[in-house]
């Protein structure tokens, strides 16, 4: 979003210094639930919303698409339960769902579509930070953070062995494998 140089505003730093910036930019990432093509127009009440901000300040609005556009994320489901019984074999916990799915944005969503995909996350006791803040990093030194990050790979580790194991998942697997020009709904 970029505001025109009709859209001035001062903001008082200092008794004798203002800004009066002639631009500004915005960067908003939006996530669409059920998206699963890689062009999608921003539309509806999110576009409503950008465009009242912008009326709203005198601005105007110009809306350039950046980067790829990452679709909702499948999981395989078999995959997942076979990861958290053997996160749950280190003594990791699973908190019950609550509400509405978690979501997020990855390029592994696109891929999620042509292969059965997972995307487990684990806890370090960092709360309440969340990624990209400092308190996040900070946390993500701990002894807690390496014991995650072994445990996720062991638990990753054991579910690579137990689907390679099982006939019925090795086979349910083998058919929904990757090949060029097939895909299971979505594109990469």
């Amino acid at each position: 979003m970029s505001a025109g140089c009709g859209s001035r505003f001062r903001r008082n730093l200092t008794p004798s210094l203002f800004i009066q910036p002639c631009r500004s930019l915005s960067s908003l990432l939006v996530i669409l639930p059920g998206c699963r093509h890689s062009s999608v127009s921003l539309s509806g009440q999110s576009l409503r919303w950008i465009q009242g901000s912008s009326v709203a300040t005198g601005a105007t609005l110009e809306i350039v698409p950046q980067g790829p556009t990452y679709s909702e994320f499948e999981t395989d489901e078999p995959m997942a339960a076979t990861y958290k019984a053997n996160a749950e074999a280190l003594d990791r916990v699973f908190p019950p769902p609550q509400g509405r799915p978690m979501s997020g944005s990855t390029d592994m969503a696109n891929l999620s579509l042509a292969i059965p995909s997972i995307h487990p996350m684990l806890g370090f006791d960092c709360l309440p930070a969340v990624n990209y803040q400092p308190e996040f990093t900070a946390a993500a030194a701990s002894a807690a953070a390496d014991q995650a990050v072994v445990d996720g790979a062991l638990a990753m580790a054991w579910t690579v062995v137990d689907l390679a194991i099982d006939e019925a998942q090795r086979t349910r697997l083998a058919a929904t494998a990757y090949s060029p020009g097939a895909r299971r709904g979505g594109t990469l």
